[in-house]
């Protein structure tokens, strides 16, 4: 299943700060560390295709940089996806990374 858009709201919203939301239960709930959780490997997933097809986003370690921003837009262009930087369903099917081992929350 297909992320929710609040989902891939949060992940963009990270990859725009360049940074990505620790997963610790002191200041986050339950439900929060789990969506975190789920960015980072959705983020991690997305670097290591982009990797797989030749393109550098960094390390592989499930937070956004500019490497990482860089590679996604160079994949975009290359494809003919809209090259915004920014991890969508779109971007996702392309890359494979729909339908793998992730669990979207809010998706059904």
């Amino acid at each position: 299943a297909a992320p929710s858009e609040d989902f891939l709201s949060m992940v963009n919203k990270a990859i725009g700060t360049g940074t990505a939301p620790k997963p610790t239960a002191a200041t986050n709930s339950a439900d929060e560390v789990e969506q975190i959780s789920q960015a980072n490997d959705l983020v991690q997933s997305v670097q290591v295709k982009l990797r797989e097809k030749g393109y550098d986003p960094g390390s592989i370690d499930g937070r956004t940089n500019s490497k990482t921003v860089q590679a996604i837009k160079e994949y975009q262009q290359s494809v003919g996806l809209p090259a915004d930087g920014l991890i969508d369903v779109a971007l996702m099917e392309r890359l494979g990374v729909v339908g793998k081992r992730l669990q979207f929350p809010g998706s059904r």
